[in-house]
Formats: C-alpha cells, sequence, structure tokens
C-alpha cells in the first residue's frame, strides 16, 4: 500500500465514520445531549455544550477531508482527538457498570460495551494512519484507486458501525438465539 492508497483509504473512512455518526445526533439533538447528560453526569446546559463541541468537530472533520492532504491532516488530527475522547468515556462508563446505550450512529438497545471500545480503537488507529500519511506529502492515488478505497472504506464502516451484531453473528452457535 503505497501512503496515497493509504491515506485516500482514510480519508474515506473518516468522511463515511463522521457523517454516520453526526446524522443521527443532528436528527434528534434531544437524546443526544440527553446521552451525553447521562455519560458525563454533566448539567443539562453542560451536555448541550459538549454535545455541541462533538458535534462541530465531527461536521469540520468531515467537511475538511476529502479536500487534499494539508486539510485532510486537520481532520484527522481533529478525529484523533475525539476518538480519543469517546473511546475514554466510553471505557469509563463501561468500567463503571452503565448500562447507558451508546447511541454513536443512532440510538442503540444495547449498553455501552467493549464492542464500542474496539471500533473507537479501530477508528483511531485509522485515524492515525491518515494523520501520518498526510504528513509525508504523499503522492495523491489515482482516480481508480481513489474509488476502490471508497468502496472498501465503507464496507470497513458499515462493519464497524454494526461491529457488535457482526461479532455476536460470527460467535453465535448455529441454530441457536443467544450468542456463547
Amino acid at each position: 500500500m503505497t501512503l496515497g492508497t493509504a491515506l485516500a483509504f482514510a480519508q474515506g473512512v473518516v468522511f463515511l465514520v463522521f457523517t454516520a455518526s453526526l446524522v443521527p445526533k443532528v436528527r434528534n439533538w434531544r437524546r443526544f445531549v440527553s446521552t451525553v447528560r447521562a455519560f458525563t453526569s454533566a448539567s443539562d446546559a453542560q451536555a448541550r455544550v459538549v454535545a455541541a463541541s462533538a458535534s462541530a468537530g465531527e461536521g469540520i472533520a468531515a467537511a475538511l477531508v476529502p479536500w487534499n492532504a494539508a486539510t485532510a491532516a486537520v481532520a484527522f488530527a481533529i478525529g484523533c482527538a475525539l476518538l480519543v475522547c469517546y473511546t475514554v468515556t466510553i471505557g469509563a462508563a463501561r468500567r463503571r457498570g452503565s448500562t447507558v446505550g451508546c447511541n454513536c450512529f443512532g440510538q442503540s438497545q444495547y449498553p455501552v460495551s467493549w464492542f464500542d471500545v474496539t471500533r473507537n480503537a479501530i477508528l483511531l488507529s485509522i485515524c492515525a494512519l491518515g494523520l501520518a500519511a498526510s504528513l509525508t506529502s504523499p503522492t495523491e492515488a489515482a482516480l481508480s484507486v481513489r474509488g476502490l478505497c471508497l468502496l472498501v472504506a465503507a464496507i470497513v464502516v458499515m462493519l464497524a458501525v454494526q461491529l457488535r451484531d457482526v461479532a455476536v453473528t460470527i460467535i453465535r452457535p448455529i441454530g441457536s438465539e443467544e450468542p456463547a
């Protein structure tokens, strides 16, 4: 994999993941603020500030990442910062035994879990790869390679967003309704 290919793949992942995360938050703002409040034990006013900051960061990262290596570097840095904050917050909630759903990509019926932490760690790794690639002035990948990278990025994001369901489906014994 060339640096240009790595950059194109990471750009696709960051654009898609932050867009997929931001849209449901904006569509149901009250639920998102309520989730932030439950995760952080913040006041309503503090939760609104945190929610607005997180949403702005996701929007800025998604908007800046596709253009060029310089704007992508800023987007990747924002993405890394957001993913570190999200991962630490989810990990802390998990250690406390929280039953709040992550709601990272819309309403979740499941309480926060190590699947959410793992998903964020994977996304953080891809974001860091993109940051490193964008800072090395890579040769831009050919348009056909960029298209393939976007397709692979879409598959990775779909799997990451549904990581819990994918993992449970794989580990569930055939014919069983419950995970192993």
